[in-house]
């Protein structure tokens, strides 16, 4: 890999890899898809450096946990949930781009490391849950589950009802020092899935907590860290629209960071969804990143060629 250009972090949606027929964590057919746009990156004179979202994942595995657990067992916590899916997830991920690349001849190093994320334990998001995460629902079987298990529901871009958990933002990654050596050393990495697994520090010791951090807010940090030049934020939308979901929907091909202050400050993009992606994207370019997109997972390679999605720039 040593004739690659430059370093880009790609983050996608957990969304991306779910099995929504049947309700698994993972979808082969959706794992080898994704893989293909990681591998066209690497084709592209490119060393990713991947995170990955786990919300259906985690919901589902903690839905499980907290249904079919009977006394005097206890469910799964939620940072071992986190812990869980994101190793899951990025085995199939690393074994899927392995072979890829070995199918035309490349063999590189590549590995997913499981990572921690410190927050804060005084984090006002621990008093009012935004993450969703599992499955979508209508209102009826919301407000049942609501009853039923104790479950926070909202409702979700228009798509339904899910449960909502506490979301903290990251503040640092237990791990940072091995995962430079690691980029330093050229391999293909898989890190911060799920946002990273949630600890809190108390007297210098670790304590895991009830949450899933925003992996795209992790991304952002993992970006800044690693002085990553480029991060692409893959989403289930081609750009980011002002008036989601409405008869004014109205695509940004490019934004400046001023104009998306002012959108997030309207309310224009939820906090549970496209809201912390565009705070990511913001934050990116205000810290000295080159290039900051949002687009499509399919349109990954359109998108490092500059030919899809929608760019975040700073004000001239």
């Amino acid at each position: 890999m040593g004739s690659l250009m430059k370093t880009v972090l790609v983050a996608i949606g957990g969304n991306a890899l779910f099995d929504v027929k049947n309700g698994n964590n993972i979808d082969p057919s959706k794992i080898g898809a994704v893989c293909q746009e990681i591998v066209e990156a690497v084709l592209l004179g490119y060393q990713p450096v991947i995170t990955f979202g786990n919300g259906p994942q985690v919901g589902n595995l903690l839905e499980m946990a907290e249904k079919y657990t009977l006394p005097p067992k206890y469910p799964i916590s939620l940072d071992t949930c986190v812990a869980w899916t994101q190793a899951e997830i990025g085995y199939f991920l690393a074994k899927e781009v392995y072979n890829q690349l070995y199918e035309k001849g490349h063999v590189l190093n590549i590995m997913a490391v499981n990572t921690t994320v410190v927050v804060d334990s005084q984090d006002p998001a621990f008093l009012d849950a935004t993450k969703p995460v599992g499955n979508f629902y209508n209102k009826e079987d919301a407000r049942t589950l609501s009853e039923t298990y104790g479950w926070q529901m909202k409702a979700d871009s228009n798509r339904g009802y899910r449960r909502v958990v506490p979301s903290p933002a990251p503040i640092r990654i237990v791990e940072e020092e091995a995962i430079k050596a690691l980029v330093k050393g050229e391999c293909l990495l898989f890190c911060g899935g799920g946002g990273g697994i949630p600890v809190i520090e108390e007297d210098g010791l670790l304590r895991g907590v009830e949450a899933v951090i925003d992996k795209d807010r992790t991304a952002c940090l993992l970006a800044e860290q690693l002085k990553i030049q480029e991060l692409v934020i893959c989403t289930a939308v081609d750009h980011v629209c002002l008036h989601f979901g409405t008869p004014e929907e109205m695509a940004l091909s490019k934004v400046t960071t001023k104009e998306a202050r002012r959108y997030l400050e309207e309310g224009q993009f939820p906090p549970g969804s496209m809201g912390p992606k565009v705070e990511s994207m913001v934050r990116f370019v205000e810290q000295g990143g080159e290039r900051a997109i949002i687009t499509r997972l399919e349109s990954l390679g359109k998108a490092l060629r500059g030919e899809s999605g929608t760019q975040f720039v700073k004000e001239s």
